[in-house]
């Protein structure tokens, strides 16, 4: 079983707080994350956990959203809105597909408030977007609801060989394709949606440690030259 932590983003209400603890041990987890959550863990999150209050109790309150994915090396982000802002690269994977994905091995699942979801910096900081297959009339689950259904989803997958990149090779990857986007930003409409959509393959990508040396080598050389020639020019 892959490393998952379960991330909360803004809650607003205890008793999903409770649901979320209880679902999380349902299935096996017990890594809680609340970002800048506007309720407390008062008598109504303790009772709506059930079973699961030491979970709730363990949970881990953090200020910023980077705090909370900390050496994670892959963020997933949940939505039921496919498209919303013309900045913001959306292409979510089904859970259904999802589910029949190989993990990295420490990987952080986000699911937004309950009123507006992930904002869009935070959709940003996603290597993957995932969506629950709902009706098109009302695509918009409850977030333990949503929580549930992508856990179950989790129970079936399979984490990925050891002989795939690391959690820093991977950021690598993302970290020098961003640079070298950088170094062409003056000819780029949209370098922001091109970083992005080099993110989101990346996310939906399982590469070994082999294939992710040779592109890291070919990023930092192509840097490196583009840096040296504009140098001598």
């Amino acid at each position: 079983m892959a490393d998952i932590r379960i991330v909360l983003v803004g809650p607003e209400y205890q008793v999903n707080l409770g649901h979320a603890a209880r679902i999380a041990k349902n299935f096996g987890y017990s890594k809680l994350y609340l970002v800048k959550p506007r309720c407390k863990i008062g008598f109504n999150a303790r009772m709506y956990a059930k079973h699961a209050v030491d979970v709730l109790e363990k949970s881990v309150i953090c200020s910023t959203l980077d705090e909370a994915v900390e050496g994670c090396g892959l963020v997933v982000g949940t939505t039921g809105v496919l498209r919303r802002h013309r900045k913001t690269i959306r292409n979510c994977v089904p859970l259904r597909k999802f589910s029949q994905m190989k993990l990295p091995k420490h990987v952080a699942i986000l699911f937004g408030r309950e009123g507006i979801g992930l904002r869009q910096e935070e959709i940003d900081r996603c290597g993957m977007l995932v969506t629950i297959e709902s009706s098109r009339g009302y695509p918009i689950l409850n977030i333990t609801h949503a929580m549930g259904i992508v856990l179950y989803g989790l129970s079936r997958m399979e984490v990925a060989p050891a002989e795939n990149a690391s959690d820093a090779e991977r950021k690598q990857l993302e970290i020098q394709f961003s640079s070298l986007v950088e170094l062409y930003s003056d000819f780029l409409n949209e370098p922001h949606k091109v970083k992005m959509g080099w993110k989101r393959m990346l996310g939906r990508s399982a590469p070994t440690g082999l294939e992710a040396r040779c592109v890291l080598g070919i990023l930092r050389r192509a840097r490196r030259e583009i840096r040296e020639s504009r140098g001598r020019n």
